[in-house]
């Protein structure tokens, strides 16, 4: 008993040390992000849009039209550039977790989805989502997502939640975080089954 309560804090401390990972990966590539949009002018909050200097040759209608035009452009710009980094956030997270879970975005709920896979991650979260889990090591666990939905925030701007989901039925949540805090847990909030 003892043995296999020690292989499952193993395990968990590596899924620990790999969420701890997703969070360098985050940081290191998020700098390199902002000095690419820093240097590219299409990012710039003061760049011209239109990208000459012919505004004199317009009418006062066109310009309304043309600013019009611009913010739907801006708007649809930020949407994608926003879509862009919460894929970046899923594929790096993923990575981290390789087989043991699931990583998705759900467009929906507007949340990264963490279903576990692996038979034995599956178990251990299954545990603590009846109450025989190790509440310490799913507190480590915790306190990773959360400041791995804060890195999200601050280093890429997508602001979505970071879920853990029961992994025998995916409409419950057993673990939810939003920049860096915790929305839901089941083991300090009870289940609603």
């Amino acid at each position: 008993m003892k043995k296999n309560n020690q292989n499952s804090e193993l395990k968990f401390n590596r899924i620990i040390y790999a969420i701890l990972a997703v969070l360098l990966l985050i940081g290191g590539t998020a700098i390199f992000v902002y000095h690419a949009q820093q240097n590219d002018p299409e990012y710039s909050e003061y760049a011209d849009p239109s990208g000459d200097d012919s505004s004199t040759d317009s009418t006062e209608d066109d310009d309304v039209d043309d600013s019009s035009d611009d913010e739907s452009k801006s708007s649809t710009e930020i949407s994608s550039t926003s879509d862009s980094n919460v894929d970046q956030v899923v594929s790096m997270i993923q990575s981290q977790f390789k087989d043991k879970a699931t990583v998705s975005y759900d467009k929906d709920s507007k949340a990264i989805l963490i279903i576990p896979s692996d038979s034995e991650f599956t178990d251990e979260v299954v545990d603590v989502a009846n109450g025989d889990g190790d509440e310490e090591t799913w507190n480590k666990l915790t306190d990773s997502i959360n400041d791995v939905s804060s890195q999200m925030v601050s280093k890429y701007g997508a602001k979505v939640a970071l879920a853990i989901v029961n992994p025998q039925n995916h409409d419950k949540v057993l673990y939810e975080a939003l920049d860096g805090n915790t929305i839901y847990d089941v083991v300090t909030d009870g289940s609603d089954e």
